[in-house]
């Protein structure tokens, strides 16, 4: 009787290291999860940032082309 009451706590126990490890392993995939959204959120700022930047340039272009003309005027 001893050995079966012994064996049913043992039972008992992992059960519940069981339950623990499903719960961290829940919490581990819901964090996945979020650093998965966090990061699409991150390259779709990068991209209108690439976006931005390639606007910044041609505006730079052009004010330089303003420019060279400008100075070709006051000659």
């Amino acid at each position: 009787a001893r050995s079966v009451r012994d064996t049913h706590d043992l039972v008992g126990k992992v059960n519940l290291q069981v339950d623990d490890n499903l719960s961290a392993a829940k919490r581990g995939m819901d964090c996945v999860a979020d650093l998965e959204v966090q990061a699409e959120q991150t390259a779709g700022k990068l991209r209108q940032l690439e976006q931005a930047s390639f606007d910044i340039g041609r505006i730079t272009e052009a004010i330089d082309d303003i420019a060279n003309q400008t100075n070709l005027l006051a000659l």
